[in-house]
């Protein structure tokens, strides 16, 4: 299936930028944040190449 675990990747940076805004540390929790949305544009273009090998039907049912 998937490569990588993007879930907890993504997840725990979403927790990291949290916990830096805080404590009022922004511009780590500006760095965490876009590293969370760089994680999930990777999970999304995993997906779409996942379901160009999927048929339509097989994918639907998912």
């Amino acid at each position: 299936m998937l490569s990588k675990d993007y879930f907890q990747d993504i997840q725990e940076s979403v927790r990291q930028s949290g916990d830096a805004l805080v404590v009022h540390n922004l511009r780590l929790s500006l760095r965490k944040a876009l590293q969370a949305a760089i994680e999930l544009n990777q999970l999304i273009e995993e997906l779409n190449d996942l379901k160009a090998g999927v048929p339509p039907e097989v994918w639907a049912n998912m």
